[in-house]
This record gives C-alpha cells, structure tokens and sequence, in this order.
C-alpha cells in the first residue's frame, strides 16, 4: 500500500490515510521497540507505544454530478452563465476543505470564478 511515492490525495478516504501512515510509522516502531498503536510490530521487551491521534478526520467530500445529463449541473452553468454572460464556460473543479458538505442533498456547488482574458494554443 504505502511506499516512498505515496501521496495524500483529496479524494483518499479516511482508512486509506491511516493504513498509509501506519506503513510510515512502523519502521519507526519496529527499530525502537516500540508498540504501534498498542501492536507489537517487533519483538518484545516493548519499551513504549506509538498513538496516533486522529481528532477530526473527515471522509471526503461527495462528488456532486458535472454533467449536462444532470439537471442540477444545468441549472447551475446556466445561472453561472446568467450573472457572468453567455460566453463563461463552467467547469468542474475539486475544492479542498470539505466545506459546504451540509447540503441535505449531497450536492455541494462552490464558485470559484476565473477569467480568461486571451486562449493561445501554441503548437
């Protein structure tokens, strides 16, 4: 699972992250004698114990529909092209944070406008 080109992603679940740290951790664990998380991950005497305190982890955030098959994802570019002009292009995008998740329907829409002044293609 976890190796040296692991990386944390906005997407990765709450248990992916703790296998992965637990892998990160261990070889600590091991070298020392200690416990991981109340394990033995070596052999004993066991001069201590490794806890990792997760406080708040948070699942991420649903993927909310992005597609023009999607009345919600309609209705939104379109009341994105209503107050910007009908030639703003609304793409999705991933927002880091979790914020907004309280939506009641798990669809969750942030704007984060950009203007394009000028499009060069270079070839």
């Amino acid at each position: 699972m976890a190796d040296d080109g692991w990386m944390m992603a906005i997407l990765n679940i709450v248990s992916e992250v703790k296998a992965a740290y637990f892998e990160l951790i261990k070889p600590i664990a091991e070298k020392y004698s200690l416990l991981l998380e109340g394990k033995a991950v070596s052999n004993a005497p066991f001069i201590g114990n490794i806890t990792i305190d997760w406080n708040s982890a948070h699942e991420p955030s649903p993927i909310s529909p992005f597609n023009l098959e999607s009345r919600a994802w309609l209705v939104f570019s379109r009341a994105v092209q209503a107050a910007f002009g009908p030639d703003v292009i609304t793409t999705p995008s991933a927002m880091t944070g979790n914020t907004g998740v309280s939506s009641s329907s798990g669809q969750v829409a942030s704007l984060n406008p950009l203007c394009v002044n000028q499009i060069r293609v270079f070839m």
